[in-house]
């Protein structure tokens, strides 16, 4: 098949609809002042060149002994959605389960991030991401506040069928 003279000009366009892919974190609970590592999935739907969706599932652990599953919906806004590099503002919401493995005690938390990242085409369906990340949230599964913030910085990888 021959090329169109924008698929020629720039074979680095990503292509629209649903990205899949790995990545790796670190969160800092400012609160609590400890350090989670690990990493997750992530499911993008690039509807349009300059807006999208993103579904995450993380698994994180500390050196205490403490686990947690935060589940993340947000919205991406891209910009340079034609170039090589393409930075993107994300916003959304997310559910931490918590637990401490010593004491089999679980907490739930909802809450809000915000942050900004960018994802470095490699071709058309390839792209790496760098970001960082601002949450608050809140515990929900128990009658007192438990408010807590923190930032999480992501890399990875996204391909894009």
């Amino acid at each position: 098949p021959t090329l169109s003279t924008e698929q020629a000009v720039r074979p680095h366009v990503r292509e629209l609809g649903l990205g899949l892919g790995l990545r790796a974190q670190v969160d800092y609970n400012g609160d609590d002042e400890l350090t989670f590592f690990g990493g997750g999935l992530v499911f993008r739907y690039i509807f349009v060149p300059r807006f999208g969706l993103e579904l995450t599932v993380d698994g994180l652990g500390n050196d205490e002994r403490r686990l947690e599953v935060p589940i993340s919906l947000s919205a991406l806004v891209i910009f340079n959605p034609r170039g090589h590099v393409q930075p993107y503002l994300i916003i959304g919401s997310n559910v931490t389960i918590s637990t401490d493995l010593d004491e089999e005690v679980s907490a739930v938390y909802s809450g809000g991030h915000f942050g900004v990242g960018t994802e470095f085409m490699i071709g058309r369906r390839l792209g790496v991401t760098i970001e960082a990340r601002t949450f608050v949230q809140d515990i929900i599964n128990e009658d007192h506040d438990d408010i807590e913030w923190g930032l999480t910085f992501n890399t990875g990888f996204n391909f894009y069928i």
